[in-house]
């Protein structure tokens, strides 16, 4: 929520076990550590999912890598062969 003033009014709710009053967004009490109702907007995703990404963006960055390896070959064999017709232009031209 906002004020008048366009500055952002913080929502206070009373901690289950300690009674501290703690934002509506904290995860935990600062006091007693506790979880407090508003862990719903900081959910972390469960074990497997982690995983799951972290697997995704290895396979990924494993393609990326693949992917420029194989360019830079191919550019390599370009660069190669070019350089070869240009000696063997040379060479004609002698």
């Amino acid at each position: 929520m906002r004020t008048k003033d366009n500055r952002c009014r913080t929502e206070l709710t009373q901690c289950k076990t300690c009674g501290h009053s703690v934002s509506h967004t904290a995860t935990m009490c600062p006091q007693c550590g506790e979880s407090t109702p508003g862990d719903k907007y900081a959910v972390l995703p469960p074990p497997g999912r982690r995983r799951f990404a972290t697997v995704c963006a290895m396979a990924g960055i494993l393609l990326l890598i693949m992917i420029g390896f194989f360019a830079k070959r191919s550019a390599d064999k370009d660069v190669d062969r070019i350089i070869s017709e240009a000696k063997e232009r040379v060479s004609r031209i002698r």
